[in-house]
């Protein structure tokens, strides 16, 4: 069981910096592996939530 906790907490982590725009997700497949991308600082969003 705390290893499912873990693997849900670092799926969330995972969504909500990609929200932020410090990475990206890809998957390419349904209940395929899902892959991260750290985005270079040229490709950084501005924060939606500071406006």
């Amino acid at each position: 069981m705390e290893q499912r906790a873990a693997l849900a907490s670092t799926l969330i982590a995972a969504l909500e910096t990609a929200r932020g725009g410090g990475i990206e997700l890809r998957q390419e497949h349904s209940f395929g592996p899902i892959l991260i991308r750290r985005r270079a600082a040229a490709e950084e969003l501005p924060d939606a939530r500071a406006a």
